[in-house]
């Protein structure tokens, strides 16, 4: 079965075609910025900005300000290619993330557990989302909801 990256990358031209999308000023490269955008575009997600500083100091240009096309390119595809538990984790925040905001609400999470399991109560969901939501913005990050998953994971 096809991940979502997969299907999303398996044009040659997606990744070129996003890239010069988030260059909007045609610099021919990517600044941190740029690449949290086009990241978020093609995962879903935002990154923090200790991964995109991870993600520019990588790189093999000697400048870790910009981010060239075939960088881009090769980074992209490397963090498609992660672990199918991270993977995982991924599709199932984007399939909660039905207004592609890059974080949940407990509207988000109540319909998702609605769809999946209808009988389950709405206290349960709610305790749920509190404690996978650490901001008490009532808002949950991709990082937390992921960092929940990961626990459950493990002590499955």
């Amino acid at each position: 079965m096809e991940t979502l990256c997969d299907l999303r990358l398996d044009s040659p031209y997606h990744l070129e075609s996003v890239f010069h999308m988030c260059d909007e000023e045609q610099k021919g490269y990517l600044t941190s910025e740029d690449l949290k955008v086009a990241f978020l575009y093609i995962f879903g997600y935002k990154p923090s900005k200790q991964e995109v500083k991870q993600m520019m100091t990588f790189q093999e240009n000697f400048d870790h300000r910009h981010m060239d096309i075939v960088c881009f390119q090769r980074t992209i595809k490397q963090m498609a290619t992660s672990s199918s538990v991270d993977q995982d984790i991924r599709q199932l925040f984007q399939l909660f993330d039905v207004k592609c905001q890059g974080f949940l609400t407990l509207d988000d999470i109540n319909q998702g557990f609605k769809f999946i399991m209808p009988c389950l109560k709405d206290s349960v969901i709610i305790a749920c989302f509190q404690v996978m939501c650490s901001n008490n913005f009532g808002k949950l990050s991709y990082k937390d909801f992921e960092k929940t998953m990961k626990h459950s994971n493990c002590k499955n």
